[in-house]
């Protein structure tokens, strides 16, 4: 009688939590603006195998000299996650400006399925477009998110310290001699992508002399 009492208590303790889960989860500010802009969708297959849309507002940038336009509450710009993923694993490299971004499911509309919105203008940009485009405090977004997640780095900065030095062929030239190096990447895609200087998509020695000869100004 103890072991069905027990059960029964751990059924009900069960169905609270995911009731609590259930009633506290809320719908992103924007997510219906991106959702109709951006024709999401959830599959009506299994989540597992089919495709499924997610979104998430990742970061909001405040610059502070635009606040007497608008709500000072208002961002200037959210950096914001939306896409129909397909479960299909695969790597996919995109190169903005000096960083290199790593996907690692097919998304739809945008390979990345990351997006820029600004509330000011009402306009969605993808993350490259918004970096073309000078978008005002565009690099925090790659700083203050991107790099934290182990999404993004730039280009050639070997030890992650956010600046392409010599430092940076130095630890190529021990990675392919196989001397051990501490690598800052959380993910080794990302340090394929960020070491891979020439973007044959292969780190070797020839990653590490065109770096030097960018840091000496030199064609590569």
């Amino acid at each position: 009688m103890k072991k069905i009492i027990s059960f029964m208590l751990g059924l009900c303790f069960c169905f609270s939590v995911v009731c609590t889960v259930s009633a506290t989860t809320e719908k992103g500010k924007y997510e219906d603006l991106f959702v109709e802009r951006l024709s999401l969708h959830y599959s009506d297959g299994d989540r597992e195998n089919e495709s499924y849309y997610d979104y998430s507002e990742c970061y909001e940038y405040y610059d502070g000299d635009n606040v007497s336009s608008y709500d000072e509450s208002t961002p200037d710009y959210v950096l914001v996650f939306a896409a129909t993923i397909e479960v299909s694993p695969m790597i996919y490299r995109e190169y903005i400006g000096p960083y290199v971004v790593v996907s690692y499911n097919y998304r739809y509309p945008s390979n990345l399925g990351y997006y820029i919105y600004i509330p000011l203008e009402d306009k969605i940009c993808t993350l490259k477009e918004a970096y073309d485009e000078g978008v005002e405090g565009i690099d925090e977004a790659f700083y203050n998110y991107m790099m934290i997640r182990g999404l993004t780095g730039v280009l050639g900065d070997a030890d992650g310290d956010n600046e392409l030095t010599i430092k940076d062929a130095t630890w190529i030239q021990k990675k392919v001699a196989k001397i051990k190096v501490t690598s800052p990447f959380v993910k080794d895609e990302v340090e394929l992508a960020v070491t891979d200087f020439d973007r044959d998509c292969e780190v070797t020695i020839k990653d590490a002399t065109a770096i030097q000869k960018h840091v000496a100004g030199l064609e590569y």
